[in-house]
């Protein structure tokens, strides 16, 4: 995969509705081109929730943009969630059969997550609000002025106990 590229540890988020570029390479391993490319992806924790984002695709395509906001997949809409990208030789299947020497293999190395995005709300607009200049409920004011003193001379005795230690 070239685009996203594929991170375990922290794998691309779209927002829903968004198109998604992906694009790929073959290497020099690959002497028999597909006959055609269908590209799915499925729930991470639900295999069995299959996505079409292309099918009967030409065999010597590298890339494909899915246009996440025409998807018409009544039997299973697009949901926030973690999902794996699979991409496959079309006459084969997805399973295939048995790797051949120069054949394409089920590729099914990214991870993405798709998440509903939220509209904008200003800080200030918050309830409570926000922002370096807003105020606070009185209550919230008292209890940060009783606070702060005790947290000054907490910091000050952890201070001097590090200079001591060195």
């Amino acid at each position: 995969m070239l685009n996203p590229k594929a991170n375990l540890q922290n794998p691309p988020l779209f927002p829903i509705g968004v198109d998604i570029d992906f694009a790929w390479d073959y290497d020099k391993y690959l002497k028999l081109q597909p006959t055609n490319l269908t590209i799915e992806a499925f729930m991470t924790n639900s295999p069995t929730t299959i996505i079409t984002l292309g099918a009967a695709l030409p065999g010597n395509l590298k890339n494909y943009t899915w246009t996440a906001a025409n998807q018409k997949n009544i039997t299973h809409p697009i949901q926030t969630a973690m999902y794996t990208l699979r991409i496959f030789d079309g006459a084969v299947g997805r399973s295939g059969s048995l790797p051949q020497g120069g054949y394409l293999i089920t590729y099914s190395g990214l991870k993405f997550g798709l998440y509903a995005p939220n509209t904008y709300t200003p800080g200030s607009q918050m309830n409570p609000p926000i922002c370096a200049t807003c105020e606070f409920s009185g209550v919230t004011n008292n209890a940060l002025r009783t606070m702060l003193p005790g947290l000054a001379v907490l910091l000050a005795t952890v201070a001097s106990t590090f200079a001591v230690l060195i």
